[in-house]
């Protein structure tokens, strides 16, 4: 035994056949030659699979709205009057929202002008212009917080339509 109390195994040089010892060997190695060398080997080792989580749920929705989680058949049910109310509110407040996907630009402040059965007109502030957006579209709507405006994400995005020069509602 050494000073270090650990038992030297000399190596043996497969070129010039010197006698050395690893453990003073490895403490002269750069820790990037160290670390590759551990990842090498593990690579080289089966990792046991991760199991995937129980991932969503079967036949339940949540609504886009409110923080209700249904089953198909009651979303099918409260899925309009829910987002209704929810846009109505927005309209009645005068609120500011923000629509999300849509293309590049720094004004993405929105109105809610009318809601119908099937469709909500915003009102884009900056330039004036309505578009209508299907209720089916709408994926979800975050709540205000920091006094920074209400989210409306959607299914498809706003996209600037240089042809015509406005604003329009695309799921492509």
């Amino acid at each position: 035994m050494t000073p270090d109390h650990h038992e030297v195994n000399r190596i043996s040089c497969p070129r010039c056949n010197f006698q050395f010892d690893p453990v003073e060997f490895a403490k002269k190695l750069p820790d990037a030659v160290l670390i590759a060398e551990r990842a090498r080997r593990n690579s080289r080792n089966p990792q046991r699979r991760r199991v995937a989580g129980p991932g969503r749920p079967k036949d339940v929705a949540r609504c886009p709205s409110c923080p209700g989680v249904f089953t198909l058949v009651e979303f099918r049910d409260h899925l309009v009057p829910c987002l209704t109310a929810k846009l109505q509110n927005f309209k009645s407040a005068s609120q500011r929202i923000h629509v999300s996907p849509m293309d590049s630009t720094e004004y993405r402040d929105f109105h809610v002008t009318e809601v119908r059965a099937e469709t909500v007109t915003l009102h884009k502030l900056s330039n004036m212009q309505d578009i209508e957006v299907p209720l089916r579209a709408i994926r979800e709507i975050t709540p205000a917080v920091n006094n920074q405006p209400s989210v409306m994400t959607l299914r498809g995005y706003l996209r600037w339509r240089e042809d015509v020069q406005r604003w329009r509602f695309s799921t492509q």
